[in-house]
């Protein structure tokens, strides 16, 4: 039997506090828009980190800074707040077209870390066998998880997306009838079609993908498999490889950002590090093997998510801001 709306509560006591300036519920849809965190919630891991370092869950836990502030842009809110690195007064940056939510299914990636490629791959296949009874459904919707089913061998949301929205009949309602959350996503232009329809797939797939991620999502093990996924993919492994090179958790903020969108570009900024480096200095290394990417305009675009989430961490351990790091 699958899994529904049964009782469950949260694993982590501490997400599941998140979750309620998540704008999730068991009715939730893929339309949050200006996610924003009291400080108080951060506060509360930074304080539970500094208290005993060697905490393993404490440490853990503080990757929830990382990935709302650093990587989703979410808004954070408090009377006693630093000077915002964006210079917009902590405000949310998240928006249909923009940031990550914890109900993302229809644009960009699914779930608030934008889960694709062999994640999603993993991800599906975690779907299928807690959220489906159909077998027809289930056989199909595991194809999904297959790399031979994609362009390139490669599994992409994009081209899941665009074989429902490039090919017709565009189809608006899950599986059951009940109208997906679509407002404000747009569609998928003439070029990206090119790159992206897959003839394996068509709009039938895209209604499938959408029926079961959105119910995945809509429980607390949906959420929990996507924020353990980054906390373990991302944020410890930033936090394992900084610390082993001397560095801090200043550093493992901006690695983890970077890592989030090339692992091999955050190694890369590791590779260099010394332990007589300052802080700026180790932080600036990140922002400039970001820089790397797209001719620098990613780097440039998330600058001041990076530093406010760095920024934010300093100020609620009491120590001062970072200063003199450049954007690309």
């Amino acid at each position: 039997m699958s899994e529904s709306d049964n009782g469950m509560s949260w694993t982590n006591p501490v997400l599941g506090e998140l979750m309620r300036f998540a704008q999730w519920s068991r009715t939730a849809d893929d339309n949050a828009t200006n996610e924003t965190v009291p400080s108080s919630f951060y506060k509360a891991l930074v304080r539970a980190h500094l208290a005993d370092p060697d905490d393993a869950v404490a440490l853990r836990n503080l990757g929830l800074l990382a990935l709302t502030v650093g990587v989703s842009e979410w808004g954070v809110s408090g009377d006693d707040l630093p000077d915002d690195p964006r210079q917009d007064d902590w405000k949310s940056n998240s928006g249909p077209k923009q940031g990550k939510h914890v109900m993302s299914y229809d644009l960009g990636g699914v779930g608030i870390s934008h889960v694709d490629s062999d994640e999603l791959g993993r991800f599906i296949e975690f779907v299928a066998k807690r959220f489906i009874d159909q077998d027809a459904h289930r056989e199909r919707f595991l194809v999904l998880a297959n790399p031979a089913s994609y362009r390139h061998s490669r599994i992409q949301f994009d081209q899941i997306r665009a074989s429902g929205l490039c090919q017709t009949p565009t189809l608006h309602e899950d599986l059951m009838g009940v109208p997906f959350a679509e407002n404000g996503h747009g569609g998928v232009s003439d070029k990206n079609c090119a790159d992206w329809n897959n003839s394996q797939f068509g709009p039938a797939d895209w209604q499938l993908f959408r029926t079961y991620v959105r119910k995945a999502l809509r429980t607390e093990s949906g959420q929990e498999w996507i924020f353990n996924s980054w906390l373990d993919r991302t944020w410890m492994k930033s936090v394992e490889k900084v610390l082993s090179t001397r560095g801090s958790i200043d550093q493992a903020l901006a690695n983890a950002r970077v890592r989030n969108s090339s692992p091999v570009l955050a190694d890369e900024a590791l590779a260099e590090s010394r332990d007589t480096d300052t802080p700026t200095k180790r932080i600036q290394r990140e922002i400039d093997a970001y820089a790397k990417m797209n001719g620098g305009e990613t780097a440039r675009r998330r600058f001041g998510f990076i530093v406010r989430s760095i920024n934010l961490y300093r100020h609620l351990a009491n120590e001062a801001p970072l200063i003199g790091v450049r954007s690309p």
